[in-house]
This record gives C-alpha cells, structure tokens and sequence, in this order.
C-alpha cells in the first residue's frame, strides 16, 4: 500500500474553528480549544451575539 504525502507540510497546522449561534455552541468550541465564529446570517440577533460569545469567553 502507498501512502500519499502532501507537499510542502505547512509549518503549523489550520486554525480549527466552529461556526454556530447557540450557547452550547459557544461551550462545544471552548471545550474542545477552537476559536468561535458566530453565525450572524442564522440569528443576527445582537443579544444573543453577546450571550454566546460570554459563554465562550467563560
């Protein structure tokens, strides 16, 4: 079997990030050591914007 080697290796690997607008959301992404992006296009509610991201930053 072959294994197949992408090449150049990047010299540090991607940023992983979760895209959600819900507080669990915000507490998977901090758990799990990913930066949030908050889905304004499904909720662009400004209140909700700052709960999330407070449970993120907790």
């Amino acid at each position: 079997m072959k294994i197949l080697r992408a090449t150049p290796q990047p010299p540090r690997p991607a940023n992983r990030f979760l895209l959600g607008a819900s507080e669990q959301s915000a507490r998977l992404a901090a758990e799990l050591g990913w930066q949030l992006v908050f889905a304004a296009h499904h909720n662009g509610d400004p209140l909700l914007m700052e709960q999330v991201l407070n449970s993120y930053r907790q």
